[in-house]
């Protein structure tokens, strides 16, 4: 397998904040979009009423309305007793504006190329990491 192309990108989010914070789910929305953090920040917490630095519950339906509201489609990777896997390698997810699910973890993924403040495509153990799912940017 070969892996995608990994690009260092924070989304913008430097502009506005410093320090450690909990907003992959923000950054990478923002990056998958090609919009300004701060303005992806604002409509999360006007939709879910809490600040996207410290987290997002994404299993929540306000989540799904945020998403929705963006105009992405959520796209299953995998189920309960799924021998199916999909990583951030070439060829297993499609072309376009990906905010992809993993383990305690959101990414971007445009195009092919994993956009991130840190390389997520594989695990402490050196193993690929699996993709649950991602969000698809709609576009005309």
């Amino acid at each position: 397998m070969d892996l995608m192309e990994y690009i260092y990108d924070d989304g913008g989010r430097s502009l506005y904040f410093k320090g450690k914070a909990r907003d992959c789910v923000c950054r990478s929305i923002a990056i998958a979009m090609g919009m300004d953090y701060k303005v992806i920040y604002n409509h999360i917490f006007s939709m879910m009423g809490e600040s996207p630095r410290n987290g997002v519950n994404t299993r929540t339906a306000k989540f799904k309305k945020v998403m929705e509201s963006l105009g992405f489609r959520w796209v299953a990777t995998s189920g309960i007793g799924s021998h199916q896997a999909v990583h951030l390698v070439k060829g297993e997810l499609p072309e376009g504006r990906l905010v992809c699910s993993m383990a305690g973890h959101y990414t971007a993924v445009v195009n092919n190329q994993v956009r991130d403040i840190f390389d997520p495509r594989m695990n402490d153990m050196f193993e690929f990491r699996k993709v649950y799912g991602y969000w698809k940017l709609k576009e005309d």
